[in-house]
């Protein structure tokens, strides 16, 4: 089954869009707009996998529902969370490095709010990600996700080759950083919070780029 990122109507004929060509351009425009920074794969694998979470039949429906009129709830049906799961599953585990996590979590977090963000850590020291990981996959068709994502989109391999190079772009971010600013602890942090959001712009730039060229 063909899986969609978006459906709609123009001059009465019905127009589709499928999540493969949706996926694949928006990471090129999210990779193009940062290129002259050094995060180029970065953001590249950001804007590959923000919508990994469309690839269920669930969202398919949605979709269809929605392009024959029904009312449907925007944003009923969750997408954002199950990249962010794989990112971390795979990523941030005990065997990887400092520099694998702190990739993950960057990744994670442009992809995981690109419709809405939120805090990485609040307040009150609670951790953003957690209600996203702990996430009951089911209700995610989380395993579909998978499934149709690296059979139909982008192959899992490809995404690791990716992701080791982003792993480089971080880790080089951080040490010139912290050259730059002496190993001031609070300067070079507060650098590596304009890195996410100069990410998660990056994904939300390629997005509505993408989505007003269909439109």
């Amino acid at each position: 089954m063909k899986m969609l990122a978006h459906l709609t109507r123009m001059n009465g004929e019905r127009i589709e869009q499928s999540l493969k060509e949706h996926c694949l351009k928006v990471a090129e425009y999210a990779a193009e707009s940062v290129r002259n920074t050094g995060l180029y794969d970065a953001a590249y694998l950001a804007g590959l996998i923000h919508d990994m979470g469309k690839g269920k039949t669930e969202m398919k429906e949605y979709l269809e529902r929605a392009y024959l009129g029904e009312k449907v709830i925007r944003g009923s049906v969750n997408h954002t969370f199950a990249s962010v799961i794989w990112l971390f599953e795979k990523y941030h585990t005990e065997s990887r490095s400092k520099w694998e996590k702190m990739t993950c979590e960057i990744i994670g977090y442009a992809t995981g709010s690109h419709h809405g963000m939120f805090d990485c850590v609040n307040l009150d020291g609670e951790n953003g990600f957690l209600h996203r990981l702990q996430k009951d996959k089911r209700e995610l068709f989380y395993e579909e996700t998978l499934h149709t994502y690296f059979s139909g989109i982008a192959d899992e391999d490809l995404l690791d080759r990716i992701f080791q190079k982003a792993v480089q772009e971080t880790k080089s971010f951080f040490l010139t950083a912290k050259e730059i600013y002496l190993a001031d602890r609070g300067s070079v942090f507060f650098q590596i919070s304009m890195l996410v959001r100069l990410l998660l712009s990056a994904v939300i730039y390629g997005d509505r780029r993408e989505i007003r060229k269909n439109s």
